[in-house]
């Protein structure tokens, strides 16, 4: 009786070294987008990420050169830091349980002029609207909601004659 199969097996180790060298090859680049468009999003202005540096052990990142475009000021940036460095306790992790064992942060200034002038995000007139009448609508269907699930004022008198 065999327990595995050979072809499984070795399919299996192929499609997982295959996936940890993709993964080795491109996360950095991946996590360093990722924090761009998402900061760029929030700041709305640009910012820049020069590189991060994921690490298996201890569990963790760097990121270097860190510009935060002022929103005001597109020729400045509000904040420039050098090198940020977060270490996770791997353990408490699996448990659910996010422990920092360490965090660094060096070299930060602010009011720095930039070498090029950084780019606004375009405010969209339309989402805000849309977003006030899709809340207003949640609103109030909630509001139906709890009506029907509390007695009126009037059921209240009656019960308690």
């Amino acid at each position: 009786m065999k327990i595995f199969r050979i072809s499984g097996l070795i399919g299996f180790i192929v499609f997982t070294t295959l996936l940890l060298v993709v993964g080795f090859l491109f996360i950095d680049n991946w996590v360093k987008k990722g924090i761009e468009v998402s900061a760029t999003n929030i700041n709305g202005a640009e910012v820049n990420v020069a590189s991060v540096d994921l690490t298996l052990s201890p569990l963790g990142f760097k990121i270097f050169d860190v510009q935060v475009t002022d929103k005001n000021t597109p020729t400045h940036n509000s904040l420039v830091i050098e090198e940020a460095v977060l270490d996770v306790n791997l353990a408490q992790l699996f448990l659910g349980r996010v422990r920092i064992n360490d965090i660094r942060v060096q070299g930060i200034a602010t009011n720095v002029e930039r070498k090029r002038p950084g780019k606004l995000v375009e405010q969209n007139a339309e989402e805000p609207s849309a977003l006030k009448e899709a809340g207003a609508a949640l609103i109030e269907s909630r509001k139906e909601s709890l009506a029907s699930a509390f007695p009126t004022p009037k059921e209240v008198v009656e019960e308690s004659t």
